[in-house]
């Protein structure tokens, strides 16, 4: 039996029912609980055309995601594929996560996909829910230097992680990604493009609009609870 004094529940999405419905039960279990904002969550709210989103951006964004993307679909030999067919998704996934390792383990990092289990577990969950998988590819050639790995559920699409080849790092790559994965979320008829969790500096290029998870403290202790509550405040 595992034993516990405080219960920290994080990075419930704001929107969902899971906010209702766990406030009513700890309610009704008789415990003590605050609810608080945790991490933020750039999103854009998808207009109708790539065009209209692009006049929602500066002059300057926009002219600089203009001139990225026409930079780097002017390299001969390049192409956009987006990956569809079932045998192509493991091939796929392991080029991804190939290149987004390949960017942490030059600054002598581990990454997120590390580990052997994570990478298995990504190649898995790509084949079973291949219906709302989003895979882009950025073929120079017969070499993958860039991709984007995304969820579509629920009118939304979710950005999970790129990978760029670092040796055409000079043609910002995940910007080009980004704004290819922003355009056909568009045409798809999507109503959100959700950059996940996380507030990195990048995600700010192409939007300002941002939500919060929320996050769950609870205890059965009273006095538990609020030495707890007072140590979180400082």
């Amino acid at each position: 039996k595992i034993k516990w004094d405080i219960f920290w529940f994080a990075d419930v999405h704001p929107e969902t029912q899971t906010n209702e419905y766990l406030a009513e039960a700890l309610l009704t279990d008789n415990y003590y609980y605050v609810r608080k904002e945790h991490t933020t969550c750039p999103y854009i709210a998808l207009p109708a055309s790539f065009e209209e989103y692009k006049k929602s951006l500066s002059g300057h964004a926009r002219q600089s995601m203009t001139n990225v993307c026409n930079k780097a679909m002017k390299m001969p030999g390049i192409k956009l594929r987006k990956i569809q067919a079932s045998a192509e998704i493991g091939p796929a996934i392991k080029e991804f996560i190939r290149l987004h390792q390949d960017r942490w383990a030059r600054t002598g990092q581990k990454g997120a996909l590390a580990e052997e289990a994570v990478q298995q577990f990504h190649c898995e969950v790509a084949q079973r829910l291949q219906r709302y998988l989003d895979l882009k590819q950025l073929v120079l050639d017969d070499r993958v230097i860039a991709t984007t790995y995304s969820y579509d559920y629920g009118g939304s699409r979710g950005l999970y992680l790129p990978g760029m080849d670092l040796e055409y790092k000079s043609y910002r790559l995940g910007t080009v990604m980004i704004a290819f994965g922003i355009q056909d979320a568009i045409n798809c008829g999507l109503k959100e493009f959700d950059f996940m969790r996380g507030d990195e500096e990048y995600k700010f290029h192409f939007t300002k609009t941002v939500r919060n998870n929320a996050a769950y403290y609870f205890a059965k202790n009273p006095l538990k609870f609020k030495v707890f509550c007072l140590l979180e405040r400082l």
